[in-house]
């Protein structure tokens, strides 16, 4: 074999196919555990279970933190890996391929030391018994808050550090935020006595907060999450003593929250809690903090029903400027109470223009043809209500009349209904190698109080019909698999015994019930991660329905490891696409072959035309759903309802279609 010192990259990539697992080996430190497809802390950055080979045979590999752009293949991965160039990575692996004897010896990087593993929160601090008295102490170091505040906020009395001998401990009360969980995924601590924490070494300076280490930004909700989700108002402050300040004086039906990196990380807000509320964001007099609270405006401006921006009056400084608590001491010390001071700037914020994207900021093109999309037509065509089945035509028809309101409202979400109980288990074969399912995603877009949520309720109403079935059934599954459960572990625990006593050929192990398989019909708040387990146990389809679709689309990568993951998966499922979930702590992936996701929903015309921004653009996501954007009609007083022989139709053909069982050809398995 000839031997060359510049290789060609085709022959080479040729060569190397199937011999990955060799050559990573050989010219880097991976060890040979780190290739068996499962996940792995990363090799480079060191981030525990996000890395892992994507394709042996090809030498990809993934990290879902620093490797996973532009990593289709082993010659990415050696630059990645060894920090040299391409063309390097290709005649390294040709010179070990071609065993050329004066081969250059790859400068291995050096490997950085383990990390150490992060102290568990609730390790960090000692939880100690109630004291209203500290709730009181801190209160005073923090006017204008109260005991109660603090104490809704979930405020709890800790020493800190826990590990720490008792003269360096500190009393604090810890604050938990919350991201996506019910868990505190951090807390916050404030000293008792008002004081500074003082700086540690090599770590931070002085601070009037302290926030554990390995805590997430997370949310502060007062009085909880539940009272914020019931508010029709929604205040988002700066600071917690802001909000500490600020939460006896709302009037009812507001609610207060914050955030544990103040004005940054507008990102990774909760979308849910702001979809359909009001939301007033107060801002501190900086920089930083008018920055921070435009861009968490327009992070949630697609989902709520209205953001308005505001702050105190004066001047924006560089920074340290001025905040709520601020103004409501000075307006005191000038003989205004601190509930007028609350009241006027709700006023204030009340009063201003609602929050719009900057003019200076990326908009769509106007004349781009895609903002055929988005806008309405001049000339509106109807729903071909007349296309369809009899049956589906006649419960459309009578629906529209009862409700007073275009049929499209419930022929589109009735349609993709219809279509998820067909989904994998039928297709259109234009070729041997071209199919297309029985698949569709539809969004019907009207203003507020159009009759939507009701249209949708009527399209729906025969899924939850057989939904309720399911639920039943599920509950007697679940009840008998715990029977079968408890019986299982105490055989288990005599064969354990029988094992040890026995001398000669050892006793069956019993069998082990295999878990029930839950049955879903339709499903609304679900989160990405729950999609492939629902697949697993119903490989026909999974039918994502959301009265506003924005809460589900909203909160699409918000926490994912890369951009347009959650995206990419939805994506799968509408072609019967591959869907492979790897749960940490569980070491059976989950595998889905033919997934298929139907999903309907309704929003408001601006809320589409900022929810489906530019990146769905580009990936055709938005182009894959059905739109129905009928014109606006004069409300009228409903109807009598549908007949009960329309509605027993189509149960019975719901219930028809829903016997058809998901293709053989391609099982989904774990």
């Amino acid at each position: 074999m000839i031997i060359k010192l510049n290789y060609d990259k085709d022959e080479v990539r040729a060569l190397a196919r199937g011999r990955w697992k060799y050559i990573f080996t050989q010219l880097t430190n991976l060890a040979l555990e780190f290739l068996d497809g499962r996940h792995h802390p990363c090799p480079n950055c060191g981030g525990k279970d996000r890395a892992r080979v994507l394709d042996i045979d090809t030498g990809a590999l993934f990290c879902n933190q620093c490797f996973y752009e532009n990593n289709g293949d082993g010659f990415a991965a050696l630059v990645w890996l060894l920090g040299c160039s391409f063309s390097e990575a290709v005649n390294l692996v040709g010179s070990l391929l071609n065993g050329q004897p004066d081969q250059p010896q790859p400068v291995k990087r050096k490997q950085a030391a383990p990390k150490k593993p992060a102290t568990p929160l609730n390790e960090q601090i000692r939880f100690l018994d109630h004291d209203s008295s500290k709730f009181e102490e801190l209160a005073s170091h923090k006017p204008p808050s109260t005991p109660k505040a603090i104490q809704d906020a979930g405020g709890r009395l800790v020493s800190w550090p826990a590990k720490a001998l008792a003269e360096y401990q500190q009393e604090c009360i810890a604050f938990p935020s919350y991201r996506n969980s019910d868990e505190p995924t951090g807390w916050i601590l404030y000293r008792v006595d008002g004081q500074l924490f003082p700086a540690m070494e090599n770590g931070p300076g002085e601070r009037k907060t302290h926030l554990l280490r390995g805590s997430d930004d997370g949310w502060v909700y007062l009085g909880g999450r539940s009272a914020v989700e019931a508010a029709h108002t929604i205040i988002k402050v700066e600071g917690l003593p802001d909000a500490l300040s600020i939460y006896s004086l709302l009037p009812a039906g507001y609610a207060v929250v914050t955030n544990t990196h103040g004005a940054k990380s507008a990102k990774k807000c909760p979308i849910d809690i702001f979809t359909g509320k009001r939301v007033i964001v107060i801002a501190d007099n900086d920089k930083s903090g008018v920055d921070g609270a435009n861009s968490l405006a327009g992070e949630i401006l697609p989902y709520a029903s209205e953001v308005k921006v505001t702050r105190p009056d004066g001047e924006i400084t560089k920074s340290d400027g001025k905040d709520i608590r601020d103004v409501m001491i000075e307006n005191q010390q000038a003989g205004i109470d601190h509930q007028k001071t609350v009241t006027a700037l709700i006023k204030k914020a009340e009063q201003a223009e609602p929050y719009q994207v900057p003019q200076d900021e990326p908009q769509q093109d106007e004349s781009d043809d895609s903002s055929d999309d988005d806008d309405q037509p001049e000339e509106y065509q109807p729903f071909p209500v007349d296309c369809l089945p009899p049956v589906m035509r006649d419960y459309i028809k009578a629906g529209a009349k009862s409700l007073r309101c275009d049929p499209a409202f419930i022929a589109l979400p009735l349609l993709v209904a219809i279509a998820s109980l067909i989904g994998a288990s039928r297709v259109l074969k234009a070729s041997n190698d071209w199919r297309v399912p029985a698949i569709l995603w539809g969004v019907v877009i009207a203003d507020s109080g159009s009759m939507k949520s009701p249209a949708g309720n009527l399209a729906t109403e025969p899924i939850y019909k057989l939904q309720a079935r399911a639920h039943a059934k599920n509950k007697e599954a679940i009840k008998a698999y715990e029977e079968r459960k408890a019986i299982y572990e105490i055989r288990y625990k005599e064969y354990l015994k029988e094992v040890v006593r026995c001398e000669g050929q050892p006793p069956d192990e019993p069998e082990r019930p295999d878990e029930p398989r839950i049955i879903d019909k339709i499903v609304g708040d679900v989160t990405i991660e729950k999609i492939a387990p629902i697949l697993k146990n119903n490989p026909k389809c999974c039918f994502v329905y959301k009265d506003e679709l924005s809460g589900l689309i909203g909160n699409l990568n918000k926490y994912s490891g890369s951009k347009g993951s959650d995206e990419a998966v939805l994506l799968e499922g509408y072609n019967l696409g591959t869907m492979q979930v790897h749960r940490k702590h569980d070491p059976n992936d989950i595998f889905v072959s033919n997934a298929a996701i139907c999903i309907g929903g309704n929003t408001q015309p601006k809320t589409y035309r900022r929810m489906m921004g530019s990146s769905y653009r580009e990936s055709g996501f938005m182009s894959r759903f059905l739109k129905a954007y009928p014109p606006k009609t004069m409300k009228e007083f409903p109807g009598e309802g549908i007949p009960d022989e329309i509605k027993e139709a189509l149960m019975a053909l719901v219930e028809s279609l829903d016997l058809f069982q998901p293709m053989e050809v391609e099982k989904t398995h774990v």
